[in-house]
């Protein structure tokens, strides 16, 4: 399952995120729980890089199917179309006086994206 979404200038990188989780299993006792902050940099990293959950969950040493349920919570995963599809948008009784038209997009995880 992939999900693409733009890269944001303060999202973390995988390597760092891998950096981090490999600390807390340095320090933490045998049946901790995984911290929700360390759940939300993974969370970050599926939703900012262009990565696949199994690459996720195989880099940082997790569960695909918790990653998957942790994501999930956030905003749930709308499975990948098999082909692109194209939504024509049109007016069959145009005014001659149009000057601005704009047209807004917003996906289920709440990204924007406006065209004017």
């Amino acid at each position: 399952m992939k999900h693409h979404r733009p890269k944001a200038h303060s999202a973390p990188s995988l390597n760092n995120v891998k950096l981090k989780f490999k600390a807390w299993r340095k320090t933490r006792t045998r049946s901790t729980r995984i911290p929700e902050e360390l759940w939300q940099a993974a969370i970050n990293i599926f939703h900012f890089e262009d990565l696949t959950l199994h690459k996720i969950a195989r880099a940082l040493h997790l569960n695909q199917t918790d990653l998957k349920k942790h994501i999930q919570q956030i905003a749930p995963i709308i499975e990948k179309a098999s082909s692109p599809t194209f939504i024509e948008v049109g007016c069959e009784t145009q005014p001659d006086f149009i000057s601005e038209c704009i047209v807004e997009m917003e996906d289920g995880g709440g990204s924007k994206m406006k065209m004017c």
